[in-house]
């Protein structure tokens, strides 16, 4: 089990021209890679995507523009320190911070089993087809059997981290779904990239 002593906030700066999920991804890969210790993630901000009725358009799935990383006191300090050497243009507020007391809600972000992960690459899927096919490129798919089949799967993504596997050397998405806890804390384990097992959370600190 893991001790979680306190926290830190990196927020990413507007004007950097960075995206948030892809400066989140090379930030967790530093911290990673500097071997601090365990800890546990979350993205407060995270939303899924989706289709929205009102405009009729596409929503991507964002993981908002905070990060906050939970662990032992010298963890976080450790992170804090790296961070702020190297990230110092992009992020702000990156100092550690302990909890103080019980929050009211938490934060469980667990990774999306393999039949949760399906309907949302499918849509992914289908949508990289609707390109080829409207920029007069071959497909495997005829625009009305791509239809049918956009008919059938539903209009929400899930929101997603992008990682770097040491032992494969390949880069690679990891799909989580945010789920707010307004129950006591559940205290227990946290994956090496710092998701939630056995239904773990994390207080809610926006």
């Amino acid at each position: 089990m893991m001790l979680i002593e306190g926290y830190l906030t990196a927020k990413a700066l507007p004007g950097t021209g960075l995206d948030s999920a892809f400066l989140f991804s090379k930030v967790l890969m530093q911290v990673r890679n500097a071997g601090l210790g365990a800890y546990a993630l979350s993205f407060p901000q995270a939303q899924e995507g989706g289709s929205s009725a009102i405009v009729a358009a596409r929503n991507r799935p964002t993981l908002g523009d905070i990060l906050q990383i939970f662990a032992a006191q010298e963890v976080i300090e450790g992170a804090v320190r790296l961070l702020n050497g190297r990230f110092a243009d992009y992020l702000e507020e990156m100092r550690y911070r302990p909890l103080r007391g019980v929050m009211a809600q938490q934060l469980c972000f667990r990774r999306l089993r393999d039949e949760e992960r399906r309907p949302a690459t499918i849509a992914r899927e289908l949508r990289r087809t609707m390109r080829r096919i409207e920029a007069g490129k071959r497909s495997s798919l005829s625009a009305e059997e791509l239809r049918e089949r956009q008919r059938s799967v539903r209009t929400s993504d899930a929101p997603y981290l992008m990682v770097f596997s040491h032992s494969t050397q390949q880069s690679f998405n990891i799909p989580f779904r945010k789920e707010v806890i307004t129950a006591a804390p559940v205290q227990g384990v946290f994956d090496s990239y710092g998701f939630s097992k056995e239904g773990a959370t994390v207080p809610f600190i926006p």
